[in-house]
């Protein structure tokens, strides 16, 4: 089979490159995105949320005034089982997803979760083992749920960037919005 040449004019170059970049990432049929990626969405949405709220939790409960050292173990064990479920749904949610700035994100932030429970872990075992005071075990707490804090913000604003740009794409093609009345601040 003998190849040609095709010429194409600027304009043709730059409709083709319009219509590659409109295309629906990765899905033929614009509903079917809208029905995958919402659920896909909504479901990050939801763990992005209540993992907000736990973390938010904690750091009320550690920067209370009448700190109580027992109390903030026990919720600190709580909050790592939290995690544990936390990164199994982003991880199960992902796993098919086509955004990839989202799933790096995500990656991100359960490697700091993982990270944040390995450093809970620690802290209580030499906190033990040490008898360290509750101020410097109070602090260093601290600055853990605020390393976490700041990776959670990030993954906050690559959510609400992906469902934006799926809403655009969506709602370009003259259909409604599978976005409304998602929060992801």
């Amino acid at each position: 089979m003998k190849k040609r040449v095709v010429r194409l004019t600027e304009s043709d170059l730059e409709n083709l490159v319009k219509k590659i970049i409109n295309e629906v990432g990765g899905y033929d049929d614009p509903n079917i995105m809208a029905i995958h990626s919402g659920k896909v969405l909504s479901t990050l949405s939801q763990t992005y949320s209540d993992l907000t709220n736990t973390i938010t939790g904690l750091s009320q409960l550690v920067t209370t005034l009448d700190f109580d050292r027992e109390s903030v173990e026990e919720a600190l064990d709580e909050v790592s089982q939290e995690i544990d479920i936390f990164v199994t749904a982003i991880k199960q949610v992902i796993q098919d997803f086509t955004e990839d700035d989202l799933i790096h994100r995500a990656k991100i932030v359960m490697k700091d979760l993982r990270q944040f429970q390995n450093r809970l872990r620690l802290l209580i075992n030499l906190s033990d083992s040490l008898t360290t005071n509750d101020e410097e075990f109070q602090d260093r707490l601290f600055d853990f749920i605020t390393d976490l804090i700041n990776s959670m913000r990030k993954y906050g604003e690559e959510l609400q960037i992906t469902n934006k740009r799926f809403f655009d794409r969506f709602s370009g093609r003259g259909r409604g919005s599978f976005s409304d009345g998602f929060d992801f601040n």
